[in-house]
């Protein structure tokens, strides 16, 4: 007893059903990506010839088929701008932007980094979209919810810390799951993990 340190947190937060705040006269709704693929390939199909271009839309992102994009090669670039021209029309989509003009996108400068930041060259789609409050991509008769979204009902989690060297007290101010990692290097007096791009919440420490 009082030589050890616990951090808890949790990886998302708990949203409310859609049929819940539907039932409360608040806009709502699962938001069947099937069928948006489906739709987006056959208007994709009739520009270029090409039957299944988008291959997924998972992670709020558009993932092209680029060995059969390279195959034929078709005008990637060109691709692009008719995907997201026909998301922003969707109206249950409330930004999309091709990563590689994210900049010029008209995102809120929050939203921007954190489609910057959830980006990975090896792995993601070229195209991210986000969802309107309230509508979660899942089975269009899904009974409960699923997480992945930026809104305070699933980004905003706890952060509790107790034990060996940490202060009594609490804060509202903005913390981030990448700050726990330097947190504990900087309790523990040592270097931070090499791939840490974090800050130290001082707040914790015991003066």
């Amino acid at each position: 007893k009082g030589s050890y340190t616990v951090f808890l947190t949790a990886d998302h937060g708990a949203a409310h059903t859609p049929g819940f705040l539907i039932d409360n006269k608040i806009p709502a709704g699962n938001w069947g990506s099937g069928q948006v693929k489906r739709d987006l390939n056959v208007f994709l199909e009739e520009k270029y010839n090409q039957k299944n271009i988008v291959i997924s839309l998972s992670n709020s992102q558009v993932h092209f088929n680029n060995t059969l994009i390279q195959k034929n090669k078709l005008n990637e670039e060109a691709i692009r701008k008719d995907v997201v021209n026909f998301l922003k029309d969707k109206p249950t989509i409330a930004f999309v932007a091709d990563i590689n003009k994210i900049e010029e996108a008209h995102l809120p400068d929050e939203l921007k980094r954190r489609v910057i930041n959830g980006y990975n060259s090896k792995r993601s789609g070229p195209i991210s979209f986000i969802l309107e409050p309230g509508w979660y991509s899942s089975a269009p008769n899904a009974t409960g919810t699923t997480h992945g979204s930026w809104n305070a009902y699933d980004a905003h989690i706890p952060l509790l810390w107790m034990g060996w060297g940490i202060k009594q007290g609490s804060t509202n101010r903005t913390i981030n799951m990448t700050d726990i990692a330097p947190t504990l290097a900087g309790l523990l007096h040592i270097q931070m993990p090499n791939g840490c791009i974090g800050e130290a919440i001082n707040e914790v420490y015991k003066k």
